[in-house]
């Protein structure tokens, strides 16, 4: 849903900082240092080189692997014993959200993941340099997400009090117990503290949603039993594969309670974990799903469910049995991934791909109006394909609205934009400055979707609007996608 606007408002990055005038007169860079940049660089360093349907794919195939080797990472740094388990992190990976283009969310746990094993493995270190690198990676994560990087901060101080605790009772004296807190406790303040900056300004500056739409208890309890997470487009049928995710975590921890006793191992106890982890299971009953940015619970059953692989996977016991939950993970996700892709995506991925071939057909810096008449709710802003590899004005782009990314509308100097003499038509707003004495003409009309919805009612202006100022220039292959373009005087 969201993974067309992230793109093409990458590409519309690249075009303002390469000083191009049409787009800028529409477009500008958010001055408040806001997160969810971080996929907008990489894509937009992924498009410099590459088309933008490989670049998204590279981005994918770079956030699935991060997530592999950053997970491994955490578990080499808490129990090496245990990174064959890592592979539970594979359909962890394929989340609702992610599925959904959530792409800055997803990649937080990524660096979530990788500077909570960073900081683990060089919290004995007073270096400048690890200190550096542990501020760059808290960049990084605010820069994906400021909802991880507030529980990766948790996460981290929770750490340095059971190390400053476990580092105590190995038999350090009371005055250099609290002189190595307090130093500790300066180098992560110190460490944090741009990122802190920033997100308090953040926060100070942006208008959040304020809504009451919430889910009941009993749905979020079976959310947690079902593993809302890896369910996507069917819940009733989606759920037989993934309910044993939760069996199988379940047993790992029981076995690791039941015989605690009669195995050891040197390894970096997880239950600084348990105060992030309890937190965010707290405000997933708390915090209503429409308010904050919107989704907020089905955001946190995600990061409820990423704390439990954080906290179990380290200190499950090592035994044989261990060796079946394995092969049912791994038959369990790969069936999950046929299903999604022969029952949704290639669907999907035939739709977007008309959108994106359909570019060809129109010019560099037009204004183009997009008509969405598709029957998938996950087709919402399919159309922004169209602006994935050259630089046009799509006049529906949710991100520009919002405040939270990376690029915003040029509200005070944008033009009043018209199809044909019209400034608004019924079924359809789009973004325009109405009290600007410039005038500008929407170029292209892009209707997408059940075409037979335009026959009715509320499209007759529209129909009439296409009829008197537009010929219909291109329609695609499987007639999916239909292009206007407006008649010269």
């Amino acid at each position: 849903m969201d993974g067309p606007s992230h793109l093409y408002n990458s590409t519309l990055l690249a075009n303002l900082f390469s000083n191009n005038d049409i787009i800028s007169e529409f477009y500008i860079i958010n001055k408040i240092t806001i997160p969810n940049w971080s996929s907008h660089i990489f894509l937009a360093l992924f498009n410099l080189i590459f088309p933008g349907w490989l670049a998204e794919k590279l981005f994918l195939y770079f956030y699935i692997i991060g997530m592999a080797l950053s997970f491994r990472y955490f578990l080499k740094q808490t129990n090496p014993q245990n990174t064959y388990l890592g592979i539970f992190i594979f359909p962890f990976s394929y989340t609702f959200l992610f599925h959904l283009g959530f792409y800055n969310f997803s990649l937080s746990f990524i660096f979530l993941f990788f500077t909570l094993a960073y900081y683990i493995k060089h919290i004995g270190s007073l270096s400048i340099r690890s200190h550096l690198i542990l501020s760059v990676l808290l960049l990084l994560c605010y820069y994906s997400n400021i909802l991880i990087f507030g529980l990766l901060g948790l996460s981290l101080g929770a750490y340095l009090v059971q190390y400053s605790i476990r580092e105590y009772t190995k038999g350090m004296r009371d005055e250099t117990a609290k002189l190595f807190f307090i130093k500790k406790i300066f180098y992560l303040f110190a460490a944090s503290l741009p990122s802190l900056v920033f997100a308090l300004q953040f926060i100070l500056q942006t208008n959040f949603f304020q809504s009451e739409q919430s889910y009941s208890t009993l749905e979020i309890i079976k959310w947690i039993f079902n593993v809302r997470p890896l369910i996507i487009y069917a819940y009733n049928s989606d759920m037989l594969l993934t309910t044993p995710f939760f069996f199988f975590l379940f047993i790992l921890l029981l076995l690791r309670i039941v015989k605690r006793k009669k195995v050891s191992y040197n390894s970096v106890k997880t239950h600084f974990i348990l105060l992030p982890l309890f937190l965010s299971l707290l405000l997933l009953f708390l915090i209503p799903e429409g308010s904050g940015a919107g989704m907020m619970s089905t955001r946190l059953i995600i990061v409820v469910y990423m704390f439990v692989l954080l906290f179990i996977i380290p200190m499950a016991m090592n035994i044989r049995f261990n060796s079946i939950i394995i092969v049912a993970v791994v038959l369990l996700h790969v069936g999950l991934l046929l299903k999604h892709l022969n029952g949704t995506i290639k669907k999907l991925d035939k739709h977007a791909q008309a959108l994106y071939e359909t570019s060809n057909k129109i010019d560099n810096n037009s204004i183009v109006l997009p008509v969405n008449l598709s029957d998938h709710w996950i087709e919402l802003h399919l159309s922004n394909y169209l602006g994935a590899d050259k630089p046009l004005i799509i006049l529906e782009n949710y991100e520009a609205g919002t405040g939270w990314f990376p690029v915003s509308w040029n509200v005070k100097e944008m033009p009043h934009v018209l199809l044909a003499n019209h400034s608004s038509t019924e079924g359809i707003a789009w973004p325009s400055n109405i009290h600007s004495s410039k005038r500008m003409t929407i170029d292209d009309v892009v209707i997408f979707g059940n075409i037979e919805k335009l026959q009715m009612d509320k499209w007759n202006e529209l129909r009439v609007i296409l009829s008197d100022n537009f010929r219909l220039d291109y329609t695609s292959p499987d007639r999916y996608v239909w292009l206007y373009k407006r008649i010269s005087d």
